[in-house]
């Protein structure tokens, strides 16, 4: 079954096929969201993610994307039935399988 996916980065509204799940604006949730649905093919690295976040990479935040993962996981699990990001070896790349129509 594929899925259509987008972010909506004025609303700030992820949308999973007819559902609509609020990201908070400008958020670190709000910047990884932007990021891997921006390159769904990508794998991020942590020092790219935080540059987004607008963190210093050499200061140890990686928790903080780490944390931010899990709350859009959270969100977005009742509509996927499973992770939206998922992290592999130290990057964190959209779980695009069934996904489709990505904007």
């Amino acid at each position: 079954k594929t899925m259509k996916m987008s972010f909506n980065e004025k609303t700030s509204i992820l949308s999973i096929n007819d559902s609509e799940i609020p990201i908070p604006y400008a958020s670190n949730q709000y910047y990884l969201t932007q990021a891997v649905l921006s390159r769904p093919k990508k794998r991020w690295e942590v020092d790219e993610l935080l540059e987004r976040l607008g963190e210093d990479p050499r200061q140890n935040s990686w928790r903080k994307i780490y944390d931010a993962m899990n709350q859009v996981n959270k969100k977005a699990y009742p509509v996927l039935g499973k992770k939206l990001i998922l992290l592999e070896e130290k990057t964190y790349r959209l779980n695009s399988e069934n996904v489709s129509n990505h904007s």
